[in-house]
C-alpha cells in the first residue's frame, strides 16, 4: 500500500505497431537468491509482454516466494523459470495462437506454397468417395508460427535445460517438486525458445530484487513501460496540467479560488462579489 500511495501518478503504457502474426509473447524470468533474510528462501518473478518489431504490450507480472530453500542462484532461477512457463507462458502461447488465427491480416505462408483444394474432393464423410487422407491433407489448418520466447539472464540455466540433466540439481524433484526433464520437453518444442538476455535488460528484476540504486530502478521502469506522471520544474511534486482536458481555461481561471464557482458562464457573477 505504501508503494501504491507514492506512485499514484505512474502509468503502465504500451504501444502496438505490428500485425498480430508478427508479434510473440515474451516471458522475462528471474529470481532473487536467498532474498528472505529470515528463512533464506528465494523469490520468483516473471514479466510477460507481447513484443514485436514496433510493439511492446505488457500483459501480466508475478512475484512469489519459493516454498523451499535453494542452494544456488541457478537452482532458484530454474524454479522461477518453471513457474513462469507453467503458470503464464504456455497459457499466453495458446491465447496468442488464437489471436493470430482470428486477427491475422496476412497469410502465414507465401501464396505460392499454399495448397489449392481440388473441387473433386468429397467433404461428406458418409459418401463412398470420401478419402480421409486427401481430405485432411488439403483442409488442415496452416502451421502455427507463434513462438513463446523465454528471456533468461543465467547461461547455466539455459545449458541445464538443453542437456535435461544436472547432477548438482538431482534433488529438485524431491525438494521443489520440479523435474528438469519437463523443462527440456517444453523447450525442445520449436515454438518455445529460451534465449539469453543481458542482466541490464532483465525486466523481471522489478519483481525480485531489492534495488536501492535510483538509476537502475528508473532504467527498469523505463524498459517495462512504466512512466511517471507530469513533474514540476523542480522535480519534487506532480504538477497539474496547464489546461486540463475538456476545459478551455486553466482551473485557476475557470473557477473562483474561494467558493469554486464557475466563472466561465457568460453573464454570471461570483457570489463572493455580491453586495
Amino acid at each position: 500500500m505504501c508503494y501504491i500511495h507514492h506512485t499514484e501518478d505512474h502509468s503502465l503504457e504500451s504501444f502496438v505497431g505490428d500485425d498480430a502474426q508478427h508479434c510473440h509473447p515474451v516471458l522475462f524470468s528471474d529470481a532473487d537468491f536467498a532474498g528472505d533474510l529470515v528463512t533464506a528462501k528465494s523469490t520468483s518473478g516473471c514479466y510477460l509482454a507481447i513484443v514485436g518489431p514496433n510493439t511492446f504490450a505488457p500483459i501480466t507480472a508475478s512475484c512469489k516466494k519459493q516454498t523451499c530453500v535453494s542452494h544456488s542462484s541457478t537452482e532458484s532461477e530454474i524454479v522461477a523459470a518453471e513457474q513462469g512457463i507453467r503458470m503464464e507462458g504456455l497459457q499466453a502461447l495458446a491465447f496468442w495462437e488464437l489471436v493470430t488465427e482470428l486477427l491475422g491480416t496476412q497469410p502465414t505462408q507465401p501464396a505460392e506454397t499454399q495448397k489449392v483444394v481440388p473441387k473433386s474432393i468429397e467433404t461428406d464423410p458418409y459418401s463412398e468417395q470420401f478419402d480421409p487422407g486427401k481430405y485432411f491433407a488439403y483442409t488442415r489448418k496452416p502451421r502455427q508460427t507463434t513462438v513463446l520466447i523465454i528471456a533468461e539472464d543465467n547461461e547455466a540455466v539455459i545449458k541445464i535445460v538443453k542437456k535435461a540433466r544436472s547432477m548438482a540439481l538431482r534433488h529438485l524433484p524431491r525438494t521443489h517438486r520440479i523435474d528438469v526433464q519437463w523443462l527440456f520437453e517444453v523447450c525442445a518444442n520449436p515454438r518455445v525458445r529460451m534465449l539469453y538476455v543481458n542482466t541490464k535488460q532483465q525486466i523481471a528484476d522489478l519483481m525480485t530484487k531489492s534495488l536501492n540504486n535510483p538509476q537502475i530502478w528508473e532504467h527498469l521502469l523505463d524498459i517495462a513501460q512504466i512512466r511517471p506522471g507530469i513533474m514540476s520544474a523542480a522535480g519534487i511534486a506532480p504538477a497539474l496540467l496547464a489546461t486540463p482536458p475538456g476545459l478551455a481555461l486553466p482551473l485557476s481561471a475557470a473557477q473562483c479560488s474561494t467558493c469554486n464557482f464557475d466563472i466561465t458562464i457568460k453573464g454570471s457573477l461570483c457570489p463572493c462579489e455580491w453586495n
